[in-house]
């Protein structure tokens, strides 16, 4: 190994005293230039990849931090608005370092306030006052860590402790919210912030606490019903009673139409109506086949003679006799008998009757609507089955008033394919940009591989075509024709134009010395000769060139 390099030193050596000093300022140009142009490139191609790390800080935290990553050696961006970017493979090992060193300390101070300030000559006053500060930093920090809350500012009023209990004023607070984005808050998490203030300062009790938004809504504060507020509370738990009812019954329906159908193609959508006034059934059974309590049995008879009088009907046999018209007409029958009986019976049974009183919770399913959505089902027994098993799996009854709906409808999927389209468009577009970072890489490496075979080729020739000179000089008089001659009796195959007296010279040992080195050239380099010759050709057709 050191044989080789030893070799290729001494072969730079000698190529290098070969080189003339414009040759030389070349070579090492074009070589700074090969080399910077490759650091550049290279720089270039390793330019991280920037995330938000920060963002809406303030200009003291924002300086704080990028102070922080200048010490740390970590790349940092600073863009407006109080952002400020990093490379993202770092994102959140930053984050948690900034976080530990309790830099973003200028918007909300806490306790720390206390470790940063000395006590030796504060008056009472500046130390409840920084208690103060101290304790509404802590508790914003708190309430910050909420999911639903973005920021959050708390004010709170601590009143001079005064002589007589009756004169103390109680403590109060306000808080102001910024809630993230497609964010609210219901008021059970109203009510454990407004908890957790209270318990937080003493004295301070949870109807003092005035909780609003940025957008100026009052969520909270002694204004508000207590009645109203319980009643509120209980809507919402019973909305989101029957929103988990509702979730669960279309989750099961969900379920089975990806089975059947495959992922999103298929919408469920279900609403609960549940009734919470709790009910009392009573039921009053009878059974009148039960006990006789008593029985009474009354019989009438009748036998005898008898005789009837009768008329014709009408108001003839009604008229007085004196009329000359008779009224009735007499007849006797005393061979006629008459049988007459009749038998009436009463019976009491002892009644029987069951009472059943039932109470029915709150709660209870009242009505159920279902709809769902399939995409692009054409055939109308697959709709009917699906419809079938989807009314089942959901448990419609239709005698109880429920309501459920099946179509189908071809599913409009045009952003979901540009979301599509746009994430593999940019994974794509990553991927072209690192093929091109390496063939950017591999250009630059085979243009300066191409220069520098091309420089060391042209200095070669130079070199050479010096030796050629240098070897016709010992043979050839500088006031003949440059040696043509000498050269073209050496290199029969090169096709020169030569005056008629080349021959008539006298050989001296200088011209064989110098038909050798020449020969010997042409033998070992011919294209190099060739491209001599060549020059030497273009130079006689232009003398000026010269």
């Amino acid at each position: 190994m050191a044989g080789m390099a030893g070799n290729f030193m001494s072969q730079f050596t000698k190529f290098w005293e070969k080189l003339e000093r414009n040759q030389r300022l070349v070579l090492v140009g074009g070589g700074a230039l090969i080399v910077i142009m490759l650091v550049a490139f290279t720089v270039w191609a390793a330019q991280p990849d920037y995330a938000v790390a920060f963002t809406g800080l303030t200009e003291g935290d924002a300086g704080a931090v990028a102070q922080y990553l200048k010490e740390q050696s970590i790349e940092y961006q600073v863009q407006a608005g109080g952002t400020i970017l990093v490379p993202r493979n770092q994102v959140f090992d930053t984050r948690i370092e900034v976080a530990s060193k309790g830099l973003l300390q200028e918007s909300t101070v806490g306790y720390e306030l206390f470790d940063t300030t000395s006590a030796l000559g504060m008056t009472e006053f500046n130390q409840k006052l920084n208690y103060q500060r101290a304790l509404e930093g802590e508790l914003a920090r708190t309430i910050e860590a909420l999911d639903a809350v973005a920021l959050a500012r708390v004010h709170i009023t601590l009143p001079e402790d005064a002589l007589f209990k009756d004169q103390q004023k109680e403590p109060t607070a306000a808080i102001t919210l910024k809630l993230e984005p497609r964010q609210a808050l219901n008021p059970g998490q109203v009510s454990a912030i407004k908890g957790l203030a209270a318990s937080s300062v003493q004295g301070l009790k949870p109807k003092d606490v005035v909780i609003v938004d940025m957008a100026g809504n009052m969520l909270s504060g002694p204004l508000m019903d207590d009645v109203a507020k319980s009643s509120a509370d209980t809507n919402s738990d019973k909305m989101v009673a029957e929103r988990k009812y509702e979730e669960q019954i279309e989750s099961n329906v969900q379920a089975m139409l990806v089975r059947a159908l495959g992922p999103d193609r298929s919408v469920v959508r279900v609403k609960a109506r549940l009734g919470w006034d709790a009910v009392e059934i009573v039921e009053q059974n009878f059974f009148p086949d039960s006990v006789v309590r008593s029985e009474q049995v009354t019989t009438e008879s009748y036998t005898g003679t008898g005789e009837f009088v009768g008329g014709s009907p009408g108001a003839g046999s009604n008229l007085p006799s004196d009329q000359g018209i008779p009224s009735y007409q007499a007849m006797a029958d005393t061979g006629t008998n008459i049988d007459y009986a009749h038998t009436e019976t009463t019976t009491n049974y002892e009644m029987g009757s069951v009472e059943e009183k039932r109470k029915v919770a709150g709660g209870q399913l009242q009505q159920l609507s279902v709809s769902v959505v399939v995409d692009n089902v054409t055939d109308e027994d697959v709709l009917d089955s699906l419809k079938e098993v989807a009314a089942r799996a959901a448990g419609v009854n239709l005698e109880r008033g429920d309501q459920f709906t099946l179509q189908s409808i071809a599913f409009d999927r045009t952003f979901f394919t540009s979301e599509t389209a746009d994430f593999e468009n940019q994974q794509l577009g990553q991927t072209y940009r690192q093929v091109a970072q390496w063939f950017g890489v591999a250009v630059v490496f085979l243009s300066a591989l191409w220069f520098t075979q091309r420089l060391i080729r042209n200095l070669r020739l130079k070199a050479e075509e010096r030796d050629v000179w240098d070897a016709m000089r010992l043979g050839v008089d500088t006031n003949d024709d440059g040696g043509t001659g000498l050269l073209q009796a050496s290199l029969p195959q090169v096709p020169m134009s030569l005056p008629d007296d080349s021959d008539d010279r006298i050989p001296t040992p200088d011209h064989a010395r110098a038909r050798r080195a020449v020969q010997r050239i042409a033998e070992q380099r011919p294209m190099t000769v060739a491209e001599i010759i060549r020059q030497w050709m273009e130079q006689d057709k232009d003398p000026t060139a010269a």
